[in-house]
């Protein structure tokens, strides 16, 4: 595993709110090979984490029956909502670090061979706050 891969759930094209979190990943497979890897676990699962989840502004849902079908192939977390008392009748409100779990674990069942590590990379914050305006 010597690729670097950074993976980004959130707005990354910054046409909304603009807020994004990255995953840094070690990792077998390249940035094609990892999209090809979920496309197949996709069609496995018979939905879309990236079209048919999580889509608008507070929209951080996934149906109870989305997370049954993952649970039955295997793909298992441990959802904050869980523990934290919430009503699960609507389903499971996702945060960012459990949506990128999923994803992995859907690229993971896509192909097998695929595997990765999560890097716990420094960051060296350089100011610049007001240079970012409309």
């Amino acid at each position: 595993m010597n690729l670097i891969i950074n993976i980004m759930a959130g707005d990354w094209a910054n046409d909304g709110h603009g807020m994004t979190q990255s995953i840094i990943i070690k990792s077998n497979f390249t940035k094609d090979q990892i999209k090809e890897a979920y496309k197949s676990g996709t069609e496995i699962i018979g939905f879309d984490l990236k079209s048919d989840c999580c889509r608008k502004y507070e929209d951080d849902l996934l149906t109870t029956e989305q997370v049954n079908k993952l649970k039955s192939y295997g793909i298992i977390v441990e959802f904050e909502c869980e523990w934290d008392g919430a009503d699960l009748s609507e389903g499971f409100h996702v945060i960012p670090d459990e949506y990128t779990e999923i994803f992995l674990k859907i690229c993971r069942l896509g192909d097998p061979d695929f595997n990765y590590e999560i890097l716990d990379t420094p960051e060296v914050h350089i100011g610049g706050y007001g240079i970012f305006y409309s």
